[in-house]
């Protein structure tokens, strides 16, 4: 029953600790938004990287994939004013701007998926390619952000699990 409380009290005092402490809140609703906006990227670029339904489109693959670019741009777009609206402290800066930055190149592939999938076939092989290369850079994006924001944990006391 004695370490039953003590791990009471620890937990207690973590969550006070949590809750009290801006940067770990800034930094645990910036996180959650990052990787789900990840999450949308890959799925987004797995989906365009079937060339066969991207040169071929019939009329359903048109229409869901055009719906699934669309969709990652607009929830770039509501993240980027969520992330705006968290109000991170100074220390949080460089790693806020990075965030922005990915969600900004991601609001930016969507729309150009939505450029090739409206595109006549002469063009779409070159918004393909441009696409493909602009998922590249994208896709290392995480690991630098992930770099900042270990900077920034360690600025303010917090470290990373």
């Amino acid at each position: 029953m004695q370490s039953f409380k003590s791990i009471l009290l620890a937990l207690l005092v973590c969550t006070l600790f949590s809750c009290s402490n801006p940067d770990f809140a800034y930094n645990e609703s910036a996180s959650a938004v990052f990787l789900k906006e990840m999450k949308s990227i890959d799925d987004l670029h797995h989906a365009l990287s079937d060339s066969g339904r991207v040169f071929h489109l019939g009329y359903d693959d048109q229409v869901s994939l055009k719906a699934k670019a669309e969709s990652v741009e607009n929830k770039a777009k509501q993240d980027i004013q969520y992330l705006n609206g968290l109000k991170p402290s100074v220390a949080a800066k460089e790693f806020h701007q990075a965030v922005n930055s990915y969600f900004s190149k991601i609001e930016h592939y969507g729309k150009t998926a939505q450029t090739l999938l409206s595109a006549d076939l002469n063009k779409r092989k070159t918004i393909y390619l441009s696409l493909m290369n602009e998922y590249e850079a994208l896709n290392r994006m995480p690991d630098q952000t992930l770099e900042i924001q270990k900077e920034y944990l360690n600025k303010v006391g917090l470290h990373a699990k």
